[in-house]
C-alpha cells in the first residue's frame, strides 16, 4: 500500500527543543465511504505488504460467525480467568476523569492546561489518575504470548500472525461500518517522541488512552519498526487492568469498539484504522498531583 490519499487534517508535533517532527501523519493508505461494510485481509502470511481492504456485501456476513464475534469475555468469565492466572495481569488504581469534567482536570493541573493543549486530535481531554506505584504494573507482552495467556479475549482484541504454530488463527478483522468516512492512516513516531513531547516537563501531556465506539486496525508499515499497544479493561470504578503488546511488521491489532487502548509508545511507521468524525473519550495518564508518569519498560 502507498500513502496517496491527503489527510484532512494533517499532523505534526514538533520536538520543542530541537524542532524535529516526532509525531507525522499527512497521508492515507486508504480511504473508504461512510455506509459501507468493509473488512482487513491479508493475501498470504500477515504483514503489511499482503494487507488488503475489502468491501463487503451486508447479505454475505454471518453474526455468528467465529470472524464477526466479540471476543471479549463477560464479567464472570473474567473474574474466573483471574483466578486460574492470578499473576498475568496485577490489578491497576487509577481515576478516569472524563474530558466532560473539565473543572476537575483543571482542578487537578491547577487551571495549567497548556501540555494538554493540541494533544489531542478529538479536542478536549480527561485524566487517568494513576496510583504511582501502579506504574509498574502495564506488563509488556510479545504478540505470542499475548495470544497464548488468553489476553484476545480479556481485552476484546484480535492479534492477527500469532499463535502456536500458525498464521491463521484470525486471517481476516470483523467486518466494520462507520457513520462517516473512514481511513486507514499512515502514522510516523520518532524514537525521540515520547522523551522529547509526551515527558517534557512543563509542556508534556503524558500518556493519552482513550475509547471510542468505532474499532482500530493497527499495523506496523516497516520492517524494524514497533508498534506497542496499551490495552485496558475496566473492572469497578477505581480499579482497572492494562498490558502492552509490542507487534511487528508480521504482526496486525484489531481492537474492537470501545476497547481503552493507546499507541503513542511506537516507534517507526504504522497504519491505523480511524473514522473521520467519531468522537473519543481520551485521557492523559498523570499521578494523582497532576505529575507525569512514566510506564516500567518491562
Amino acid at each position: 500500500m502507498q500513502a496517496v490519499h491527503p489527510n484532512t487534517t494533517p499532523i505534526d508535533r514538533k520536538s520543542p527543543k530541537s524542532g524535529k517532527s516526532l509525531f507525522f501523519s499527512e497521508y492515507s493508505y486508504w480511504k473508504g465511504d461512510a455506509g459501507q461494510h468493509y473488512r482487513f485481509e491479508w493475501d498470504g502470511p500477515v504483514c503489511f505488504e499482503t494487507l488488503s481492504v475489502k468491501k463487503v456485501d451486508p447479505a454475505t456476513i454471518d453474526p455468528a460467525h467465529a470472524d464477526e464475534k466479540s471476543l471479549k469475555m463477560s464479567d464472570g468469565d473474567f473474574s474466573a480467568w483471574q483466578q486460574e492466572n492470578p499473576d498475568t495481569l496485577p490489578t491497576v488504581r487509577a481515576e478516569w476523569v472524563p474530558k466532560e469534567d473539565q473543572k476537575r482536570v483543571r482542578k487537578v493541573l491547577r487551571d495549567d492546561m497548556s501540555s494538554l493543549e493540541n494533544a489531542n486530535i478529538f479536542g478536549d481531554s480527561g485524566l487517568l489518575l494513576l496510583d504511582p506505584s501502579c506504574a509498574e504494573d502495564f506488563r509488556v507482552f510479545t504478540a505470542d504470548e499475548f495470544v497464548e495467556k488468553g489476553l484476545e479475549r480479556v481485552f476484546g482484541v484480535r492479534i492477527f500472525g500469532a499463535g502456536p504454530g500458525s498464521n491463521a488463527v484470525h486471517s481476516r478483522s470483523p467486518a466494520f461500518v462507520a457513520d462517516s468516512e473512514v481511513r486507514l492512516m499512515a502514522l510516523d513516531f520518532a524514537q525521540e517522541y515520547a522523551e522529547e513531547f509526551l515527558f517534557v516537563q512543563k509542556t508534556g501531556c503524558g500518556i493519552p488512552v482513550e475509547t471510542h465506539p468505532f474499532p482500530h486496525m493497527l499495523q506496523a508499515a516497516r520492517v524494524g519498526d514497533t508498534l506497542q499497544v496499551i490495552v485496558g479493561r475496566r473492572l469497578s470504578g477505581t480499579d482497572f487492568v492494562f498490558a502492552r503488546v509490542n507487534l511487528g511488521v508480521e504482526h496486525a491489532c484489531w481492537l474492537e469498539s470501545n476497547t481503552i487502548h493507546g499507541d503513542a509508545l511506537s516507534v517507526g511507521s504504522f497504519a491505523m484504522l480511524v473514522e473521520e468524525k467519531s468522537d473519543a473519550d481520551a485521557v492523559f495518564i498523570r499521578d494523582q498531583e497532576g505529575g507525569l508518569v512514566k510506564l516500567k519498560s518491562e
